[in-house]
């Protein structure tokens, strides 16, 4: 508990020490992406001010589109803090106001079937009531093509498999969460030399003390129905 809580300490620190961050634009449109642009989000920044950066760059005005942190087109308000949605190299999807919105399938290839590493060391915090992030270390994993890395979410598991990085394929995955989480708002990114995971929590009442599931001495499935 001890190292964790150092852990925790830490990132908030480096965190509260950078003034800005960069972001990924996303612009949706027809259910596609059709343009990337890169914006720096200031520690203050609202929704409104970095919705203004994206429109600048996309060559929209910014009463025109509204901001997600996942594909399925729920728009976050303008008056909220940019840094509680957002945080280095995260995706950010820009939605036309005026169109309409959904589910958005992205065309992922499918998993080859080749030999993979498995990664084993990681970290994970409690970040809020709202999310639960987990940390893998991999020296340059952050200039590794992202569309070679598959993930999937559901409701009790995760699954990232790395194809080619360095010659090699990497997997890491949980089969069963300590508890359930919202799979249409989890998501990963990729930092400096870290492969990161943005889990949703399910309800801000369950106790992340794993990642895994783990049962307590004379206590039931926290996950359960």
């Amino acid at each position: 508990l001890d190292s964790r809580n150092l852990f925790v300490q830490a990132f908030a620190i480096q965190n509260m020490s950078t003034e800005t961050f960069p972001v990924y634009g996303h612009l949706v449109q027809s259910s596609k992406i059709t343009q990337t642009i890169k914006v720096e989000v200031g520690a203050d920044d609202t929704i409104e001010a970095l919705t203004q950066k994206l429109a600048k760059g996309l060559d929209r005005k910014s009463n025109s589109i509204g901001v997600s942190f996942n594909l399925n087109g729920q728009l976050i308000a303008p008056i909220r803090n940019a840094n509680s949605y957002f945080s280095g190299r995260d995706d950010v999807y820009v939605f036309p106001k005026d169109q309409e919105r959904g589910p958005v399938v992205l065309k992922t290839n499918p998993i080859p079937d080749l030999f993979y590493h498995t990664l084993t060391s990681y970290s994970f915090y409690e970040d809020g009531e709202k999310w639960v992030r987990a940390l893998v270390e991999l020296k340059g994993i952050h200039e590794h093509d992202k569309k070679k890395i598959v993930s999937n979410f559901t409701k009790k598991s995760f699954s990232l498999h790395i194809v080619g990085f360095n010659g090699e394929n990497y997997q890491f995955s949980c089969p069963r969460l300590q508890c359930r989480i919202k799979p249409e708002l989890s998501s990963f990114s990729l930092k400096t030399d870290k492969l990161c995971l943005k889990l949703r929590k399910r309800s801000k009442e369950d106790n992340w003390f794993s990642l895994f599931k783990t049962k307590t001495v004379g206590g039931g499935d926290s996950d359960s129905d």
